[in-house]
């Protein structure tokens, strides 16, 4: 009777372990299909994107720091104003006004820009903008979505570097009089 009971004992447990194998491998394939389903999800968000050159700069700190004060060092002024209102696609028109330390126009200066908007980061438009008078220099964006847009880019004149780096607000109806959306404030710095 007592080897009965011990080969029914063996059983339950040999049971009792593969149930509870069982149990805890269901449990880590339960956790593998939901990081996989979260991973997959991030990695198709807009939202969610690696910025271009975050790396290099951070391990560059220092002279990424001396651009920015050399720049600062300038004393040039830089106005973005967005179109109000774009055309049936979307498409605006983006002026940047340059203007020296005195408030001079700067002509002649090659400014290009990248453009995200903050809830799609990954999705940059590279703009080089074309001097339209002197200090004044334009281009077109692609605007699909209205809020924060990040602007970074430079303005080079005579071997000097002016670095832009603005968050602006693109608004979906015009203001009452019907001019440029403006935004104007010093650079932030990275």
């Amino acid at each position: 009777m007592t080897h009965k009971i011990l080969l029914e004992n063996e059983r339950k447990e040999r049971r009792s372990q593969f149930i509870w194998t069982g149990f805890i491998l269901a449990f880590f394939g339960l956790q593998a299909v939901l990081w996989t389903f979260a991973i997959s999800m991030t990695a198709r968000d807009l939202s969610h994107s690696v910025v271009a050159g975050y790396d290099e700069q951070a391990l560059n700190w220092d002279e990424v720091k001396q651009r920015w004060e050399e720049s600062r060092r300038l004393g040039w002024e830089c106005e973005i104003a967005v179109e109000s209102e774009g055309d049936v696609f979307g498409n605006r028109l983006v002026t940047i006004n340059l203007s020296d330390s005195d408030g001079n126009p700067l002509g002649d200066a090659i400014v290009n820009l990248s453009a995200f908007h903050c809830g799609t980061a990954s999705e940059v438009q590279d703009l080089q903008l074309e001097q339209i008078e002197k200090g004044i220099y334009s281009g077109g964006i692609a605007v699909r979505r209205f809020g924060n847009w990040r602007v970074r880019g430079e303005a080079m004149l005579n071997g000097q570097k002016f670095l832009i780096h603005r968050t602006i607000t693109v608004e979906h109806k015009s203001n009452k009089s019907g001019d440029l959306a403006r935004h104007i404030s010093k650079n932030q710095e990275i």
